[in-house]
């Protein structure tokens, strides 16, 4: 098990990231013996780069982002799938790890684990931004799953309620970490997050850490509106979020927005 080892406990390897790095990161010990770390850096869509540590075995671990730049940049067009590829087999040679079937990630002894998160995570993180440049030059324009179109829904149904709704608000959590909102309830000092369906893990892993964050500051109250309109929410990210967050379905909005301008 993860924990086992002193140095792979979640406090453990925040301490060993910060010394390492001198940067803000949080882990999670998930039930599963995984570790998950969200990382300071960002991808070129907002998400938070989240990177996690799995047993392998004996003192081997996998350090890995899971494919979020596979999952993030999914299409099938050809040449946006070439450059994918490149740009990953790229950002990998020079932070010295692997990129394999559009996984980054490394197989480490565990005192390596720390420096692995850190190569990993910008490994990652230097995908997306290589993407990005490829697409203001090309024709081709990478589809990023975002969820701009259902915060466009959410905005109209409170403009129909008359509530009024803050946009990109700047907060900071507990830790000193700046975060934005991507809205903002000010009557209520309510933080909203739209969680898109079908949602990325990443995307609720990265949720996850920003609001125990912010939560633990203590000034706003939080909480996740899940579009599930089509499928509803795994249980396991519902579990993973019910801890730092309320957590409002879609499908009875015409329920809970009133209830946000009592």
């Amino acid at each position: 098990m993860i924990e086992s080892a002193p140095y792979l406990s979640p406090k453990g390897m925040q301490r060993a990231l910060v010394s390492w790095v001198g940067s803000d990161f949080e882990c999670v010990a998930l039930p599963d013996d995984r570790l998950m770390c969200s990382t300071p850096l960002f991808y070129v869509n907002g998400e938070g780069v989240v990177i996690w540590v799995a047993p392998h075995d004996r003192d081997l671990y996998e350090v890995t982002d899971y494919s979020t730049n596979l999952m993030i940049y999914a299409t099938s067009d050809v040449v946006v799938r070439r450059h994918l590829f490149a740009a990953g087999a790229h950002a990998a040679q020079q932070r010295g790890v692997r990129w394999l079937d559009g996984r980054t990630g490394a197989f480490v002894r565990g005192r390596n684990v720390p420096e692995a998160i850190w190569d990993v995570a910008q490994a990652s993180r230097d995908v997306s931004v290589g993407m990005s440049d490829w697409a203001q030059v090309s024709a081709k324009k990478p589809t990023l799953k975002t969820k701009e179109r259902f915060i466009r829904e959410i905005e109209r149904k409170f403009e129909q309620a008359q509530i009024p709704l803050l946009h990109d608000v700047s907060v900071s959590g507990a830790s000193g970490h700046g975060y934005t909102a991507a809205l903002v309830v000010p009557e209520k000092q309510i933080i909203m997050e739209p969680l898109a369906n079908p949602a990325q893990f990443t995307s609720v892993a990265s949720l996850f850490t920003k609001f125990s964050d912010i939560g633990r500051e203590g000034i706003f109250k939080t909480l996740t509106v899940v579009d599930d309109t089509d499928q509803g929410m795994p249980e396991d990210w519902e579990r993973l979020l019910v801890g730092v967050s309320d957590i409002a379905p879609w499908s009875e909005h015409r329920k809970w927005i009133p209830l946000l301008a009592a």
